[in-house]
């Protein structure tokens, strides 16, 4: 009851600079780095931080790298979700860049409408996101779209939604994953 209290509390008005809500994950860390170059920002719903730091570990072997903001020399702490933290809420909340609720086309309009990201973006060149539907090429791989913008150097900003640990979770299967870019197809792609 006390943490529940104190969580409420602090999610009016959070105070750390420590922990971050994920609301203010655009804010504070997109539109800084892509003032200085192109962002990914991969969204693996569902993950939880013991999955975060197995892939982790096999993430960096492919060639990927973890960026913080440059003015800040210590690595990006835990964002906090919103509450309830399930997706119409904390997902939604995250892609919109403020609280709210909502499905793939709120997300996906707010995103790609973000005024901190849009400024930092050529005007040809607005936010995109792609969500799972999105990503696969009826052939296999990446859809041709999300390759292209992901490699054309004008694109400053690209959301990607994977919801392999979300959909995981929710077939309720009694299996013991080991999560690897192997174990996650699009990282791979």
């Amino acid at each position: 009851r006390t943490f529940a209290t104190g969580l409420a509390v602090w999610s009016e008005t959070p105070s750390s600079r420590d922990v971050l809500p994920v609301e203010r994950v655009l804010d504070q860390l997109v539109v800084p780095l892509a003032e200085v170059r192109p962002v990914l920002l991969l969204v693996l719903d569902g993950m939880g931080l013991a999955v975060f730091h197995e892939l982790l570990a096999d993430i960096e072997t492919h060639g990927w790298i973890d960026l913080a903001p440059q003015d800040d020399p210590k690595p990006v702490g835990p964002v906090v979700a919103a509450l309830p933290s399930v997706t119409e809420f904390s997902r939604a909340s995250l892609l919109a860049g403020k609280l709210c609720r909502g499905d793939q086309q709120t997300e996906k309009l707010a995103f790609e409408a973000h005024a901190g990201m849009r400024a930092k973006a050529a005007s040809t060149h607005p936010p995109r996101l792609y969500h799972k539907g999105d990503l696969r090429s009826p052939s296999g791989g990446l859809a041709p779209r999300v390759r292209e913008a992901l490699h054309d150097p004008k694109q400053r900003i690209v959301g990607v939604v994977v919801n392999a640990v979300d959909d995981h979770l929710d077939s309720g299967g009694q299996l013991n994953v080991r999560w690897t870019c192997g174990s996650i197809s699009p990282l791979l792609d």
